[in-house]
This record gives structure tokens, sequence and C-alpha cells, in this order.
């Protein structure tokens, strides 16, 4: 992190300080209003502001990003219009799915929103506005990747204001305590939020050093795929049977996570394979 008084770099984004910090102003004056709309009972949760506020960030640094891929910092505005609402739909889409009701599928605001149906939902957004648009998608990808993963973070603790998304029982009364257990629904469950949360703020610092360091085409898309495949295989690990999904007896995520790191490690493994023969040539 690299500060003066005019401007201040984090995470490999530079941003001028006044309008960061008018920004700010604005976005914890809305944050307030909407916690106090909340406690007099006028909002249920925050799972849908948080949305709102992710999809924000993610614009703000994507823009920053796209110099590390020569390209235009326009083209985030032109992503956003076909990715937000292709990621809800196709996240709203998963849920219902597996969850077999559409009884439910437009009432958004009380959750419901599975996180791998918005990155399939949001990856044929892209793919599709790249191809209209004549861009390399996998670049486009590139920078995308850090910034989803920041947005995916922020989405776990929509879970905890929704009361979803949580652990198994703690049964255990030395463990429950937060970090480790948190209590919900009458009981104490493992902090599966609070762990993914954590996990995918430091995914976002690592691909978005990657992206800086590296320039090749893929490789933080990639390690987006390898890393947060870990990370979701651990968090699904302790998930409570009832806050997931399953297609039989299976649970989805963990087959899903699986398939997430095989790829990655694949797209690394060429990658690099690729490098060292034309280092040698």
């Amino acid at each position: 992190m690299k500060f003066s008084k005019d401007t201040f770099r984090i995470a490999g984004a530079e941003f001028k300080t006044r309008n960061v910090l008018i920004s700010l102003a604005v976005a914890f004056g809305c944050m307030a209003l909407v916690i106090i709309l909340e406690m007099i009972g006028v909002l249920t949760n925050l799972y849908g502001v948080l949305i709102g506020v992710a999809f924000v960030l993610a614009l703000v640094f994507a823009r920053k990003y796209c110099a590390y891929r020569d390209l235009n910092d326009e083209l985030p505005y032109d992503l956003i219009l076909w990715i937000f609402p292709l990621s809800i739909i196709g996240a709203r889409l998963y849920y219902c799915i597996f969850e077999g009701s559409f009884d439910m599928f437009f009432d958004i605001a009380k959750g419901g929103l599975a996180i791998y149906g918005g990155i399939i939902g949001g990856a044929i957004g892209l793919v599709l506005c790249c191809i209209i648009k004549k861009i390399n998608p996998i670049k486009a990808m590139d920078v995308v990747a850090p910034v989803l993963i920041l947005g995916q973070a922020i989405g776990r603790i929509g879970c905890y204001s929704a009361g979803c998304c949580y652990g198994a029982d703690v049964i255990n009364k030395g463990m429950q305590w937060f970090p480790i257990a948190y209590h919900v629904h009458g009981g104490w469950h493992y902090a599966t939020f609070f762990w993914e949360f954590t996990l995918c703020v430091i995914g976002f610092f690592v691909l978005a050093w990657i992206l800086r360091r590296f320039k090749n085409t893929g490789l933080v898309t990639f390690s987006y795929l390898f890393y947060y495949g870990v990370v979701r295989y651990f968090t699904e690990s302790f998930r409570d049977q009832s806050a997931q999904l399953f297609i039989g007896d299976q649970p989805v995520s963990l087959w899903l996570s699986l398939i997430l790191v095989v790829l990655g490690t694949i797209g690394i493994l060429t990658i690099v394979i690729k490098e060292r023969i034309k280092d040698k040539n």
C-alpha cells in the first residue's frame, strides 16, 4: 500500500484521495441509513444492499485493473450491463433448480442466491459482451477474477445478515465462540460464512498481485478457479446439510469445487509448460 496527499494505491489500483473520501462518506451514510431501517424493521436483512455494494466495488477496481491486460478502462461499464442481470438470474435459477422450487424466484431479498449459479451466469454475460465487443474474453476474465472474489467476500456478509449458509451444529461448548461458531436459528453453528469471507479477501489480494506481476493471459483466471475451488470445498465440508443443495444425496457445491480445482490446475500447468517451452526456444 502507498499513500500520499493526493493519491493512494491499494491492491494494485490507484485512487484519488479526495474522490475516495467523498465516496466513502456517501457510502457510510447510506449504509447507516440501511442499518437504521433494518433496526426499525423496514428492511429484513442487508443481503440485497450488500450485493449492490459488491458490484459497485467490482466496477471501481475493474476499471483500474484493465491496464494490466491492455484493455480500455471503459470496458467494465459494458461488462456490468451483461454480468449483473445474468449473474442474478443464474444465481437464482441455480438455487431454484436444486432446491426444486420456483415459487420464490422473484423474492431475492430473502436470499436463495447460489454463488456458483451467479458465476456461471456472469461468465456467460462476460463472454457474450466480449464477443460483441470483439475482445479476448480470457483477458477480461483476468481483470474480473480479483473483483469477483472480493464480491464473494462481501456476499458472505450478506449470508450472515440473511441467516443462511451456516455450518453444521457445534456441540462442544468450548468451541461455541466466534469466529469458530456463531449463534443462528436457535443453536450454535460453524461460522463458515466468516471463514469464506476471510479466505476470499486474502484471495482478492493474491489475485490482484498475480494480475500485476504476470502478463500471461489466463493465469489469473485459472488461479481463481483453483483457489476458490479449494476454499469452497473446505467451507462446504463444514456446511450444515440444511444449508446445502443436493443432487440425490450428493452436495452439488462439493463436486463443482473439485471441478474448479481440476480446471484451474490444468490451466496453470498449461501456461507454465508453454512458458518453459518458449524460454527454451
